[in-house]
């Protein structure tokens, strides 16, 4: 053995004994942060879970689904689509008529933001504050084969209506380098490589 191998088997050998009593004191049911049965009481006998619920006046919790037992209701195929077993036809209007011209997709296409506003991405307040985006770095990458270019943006929020308060934004963007028109684009929120 080297000098240089002493720490690292020590260090090894450290990981390993606080691994062996991690097993032991998740076994025991006394393992991490959550405590027994996952909730948040610490050392002094504080439950935090327990206190959130008392300041909520919420006396029982409705329970979910096992993550353990995945069998039964909604895990199986012929169940876990039971509200909507099928997506829509973009092409019917709510009424059922069908979408022959351009001008009635229109009037289709807004059904279906109407739908998405209401039931997927919430209502926006009409005093949202106005948000100003800026490039702040562009890398050109490769994903498989296809070059690409990720811009990350800075966002920043007008705090006009309370100036104690700065609210920044960050997201970044990709898309493939070399596209002759108008691509389809994901933007991701927060999580940005760069800081």
């Amino acid at each position: 053995m080297t000098r240089s191998d002493g720490p690292t088997k020590r260090l090894r050998l450290g990981m390993f004994c606080l691994a062996l009593g991690a097993a032991s004191m998740v076994a025991a049911g006394q393992g991490g942060p959550g405590g027994r049965g996952g909730r948040g009481q610490a050392a002094g006998g504080y439950d935090d879970h327990q206190n959130m619920m008392d300041q909520l006046k919420i006396t029982a919790l409705r329970p979910g689904k096992s993550g353990s037992n995945q069998t039964g209701k909604g895990f199986e195929l012929e169940s876990a689509n039971e509200i909507m077993p099928t997506l829509p036809d973009v092409l019917t209007f709510k009424n059922g008529s069908k979408v022959t011209t351009p001008e009635q997709w229109t009037r289709r296409r807004a059904e279906i933001l109407e739908d998405f506003e209401r039931e997927v991405y919430g209502r926006i307040p009409p005093n949202v504050p106005k948000v100003t985006w800026t490039v702040t770095s562009t890398t050109e990458g490769v994903m498989g084969d296809v070059p690409t270019i990720t811009r990350v943006l800075q966002g920043t929020a007008d705090n006009s209506g309370y100036p104690e308060l700065n609210v920044n934004i960050r997201a970044s963007f990709t898309v493939p380098a070399k596209t002759p028109g108008p691509v389809p684009v994901m933007i991701q929120f927060g999580g940005v490589a760069g800081g």
